[in-house]
Formats: C-alpha cells, structure tokens, sequence
C-alpha cells in the first residue's frame, strides 16, 4: 500500500483567523487624584492595571481591573473613583480644622 500526501492540503503555515486573534483592551482611564500602575495605551489580554489614589483621597470601587479576552476583549469593571477623604475634607492650608479662619495684617 502507498500513501502519499499532498503539500496543499497540509495548510501548516497558515496565518491566525480573525476569530483566533484576541484585541486587546484600550487603557480606561485615570480617576482624578488617582494613580495607574500603568500609563501604556493598550493592554493584552489577561493583564492587569491596578490604581491607587493621591494622599488624602480614598479609592472607592475596584482597586484592579483585568483586561478579559474576548472579541473584543473589554475590562472587568470600570475604573474607582478618588474622593477627598472625610478626615481631611474640613482641612485648610493653614492646618486648621475648623470652618472659620482668621486673618489679621499688620500696616
């Protein structure tokens, strides 16, 4: 018995599909006072960006978002918010707490 095999229907090199190729996801954003681990412009599949917030502002919602695969791929949730935290929203610049401030000017 003799086998043979035609180059042509072997198909060895032929490129990834559309549907095999996984888009990656655009950065989401930066909150206000909030801080990316990353400031690159698009992400792969399957990594992750986490964020921080400024001194004085606390993170509200998810700290990490992950870049899910898909057509296209699309982040696990939208980007936290950073609000002034409560402890510090009374502060002024001359370090007191309080809602009055005095000025006084010496002529």
């Amino acid at each position: 018995m003799h086998i043979s095999y035609s180059l042509l229907n072997l198909n060895c090199f032929s490129p990834l599909t559309p549907a095999e190729v996984l888009e990656p996801c655009s950065h989401p954003g930066t909150p206000t006072y909030g801080v990316p681990s990353s400031n690159k412009i698009q992400f792969q599949a399957g990594e992750t960006l986490h964020y921080s917030c400024l001194p004085g502002h606390q993170l509200l919602g998810e700290s990490v978002l992950h870049c899910v695969p898909g057509h296209p791929s699309q982040w696990s949730g939208l980007p936290p918010v950073c609000k002034a935290h409560p402890a510090n929203a009374e502060h002024r610049l001359d370090g007191k707490s309080s809602q009055e401030v005095h000025v006084s000017c010496t002529p």
